[in-house]
């Protein structure tokens, strides 16, 4: 069974339906470095792992500063 709706949204519905708002530590400029690797164990078993730094870049708060990293398995079967 199909169904369909039909009409024009009102503003009430978009502002309902939009995603939220997400607060940071950081100013409205932030530069990030990352890298990552990746190591073949065998055919189906690889580990991989991946770093990054992230600073703020706005001259006039207190720097701000992160580090976030992810290590990880992959298994292919």
């Amino acid at each position: 069974m199909r169904g369909s709706i039909s009409g024009t949204p009102s503003p009430a519905m978009i502002a309902r339906s939009s995603a939220p708002t997400i607060k940071t530590r950081f100013g409205d400029t932030a530069l990030e470095v990352g890298g990552g690797v990746t190591a073949r164990v065998n055919q189906n078993v690889s580990i991989y792992g991946q770093g990054s730094y992230r600073w703020s870049l706005d001259g006039g708060r207190s720097r701000q500063t992160a580090t976030a990293g992810t290590v990880g398995i992959r298994l292919n079967w």
